[in-house]
């Protein structure tokens, strides 16, 4: 699990845990589709309280992460030679 430990940023090493302590809910958002991965990540990360931040079970499969642009309405032909 050393993987991704050394990437943590110290910033959010102090952070999560504190704001946890003070009351403030946390949630990991991530497109990561190693969601096994980031859950072990957390445990090791942040020990005192990573039964506090929310994860998925071990059988979730994130659905493929795709970005979908709602399309422009095109001008019809019609309502172009009108103008």
């Amino acid at each position: 699990m050393g993987g991704l430990v050394p990437h943590l940023r110290p910033l959010f090493g102090e952070l999560v845990p504190r704001a946890i302590e003070s009351g403030i809910c946390v949630a990991i958002v991530t497109f990561s589709p190693e969601v096994a991965s980031i859950r072990d990540f957390l445990g090791v990360s942040f020990p005192a309280v990573a039964d506090q931040v929310p994860r998925p079970p071990s059988t979730y499969h994130s659905p493929p992460a795709t970005l979908h642009r709602p399309r422009r309405p095109q001008p019809s032909p019609s309502s172009a030679l009108a103008s």
